[in-house]
């Protein structure tokens, strides 16, 4: 029987690079790609189709509003859920209809894994 060839889970992980999120989807065998700007997270995107998106609403010049209309627009991450990070469960009211889930700070790995 032909053994069936293993694709990682792509995950586009926008926020800080220094956060546990990344070093545990990587665990989990997830290949994550990172954006620190919105700019970067559209042409990541548009370049790996990730199959998640998790984006930290904390991160400087990005309009969380924006990035997620632009993401929810693309071809390539049009069905990707989007789950963000915030810092306290209001931070996200906006934006909340066009999410699939929320970490609050600070993320653990079972948080993590329970909203995956």
């Amino acid at each position: 029987m032909p053994q069936r060839e293993h694709h990682p889970t792509v995950v586009l992980v926008i926020g800080a690079e220094h956060d546990p999120i990344g070093p545990y989807l990587v665990a989990c065998g997830c290949h994550v790609i990172r954006a620190t700007s919105g700019a970067a997270a559209v042409a990541l995107a548009q370049r790996h189709r990730p199959h998640l998106v998790i984006m930290d609403l904390d991160v400087e010049n990005l309009d969380p509003y924006e990035m997620v209309i632009d993401l929810t627009a693309l071809h390539e991450t049009r069905d990707a859920p989007i789950v963000v990070v915030v810092s306290a469960p209001e931070d996200d009211e906006a934006i909340r209809p066009y999410c699939h889930g929320r970490l609050v700070r600070p993320v653990t790995e079972a948080a993590l894994a329970a909203t995956l």
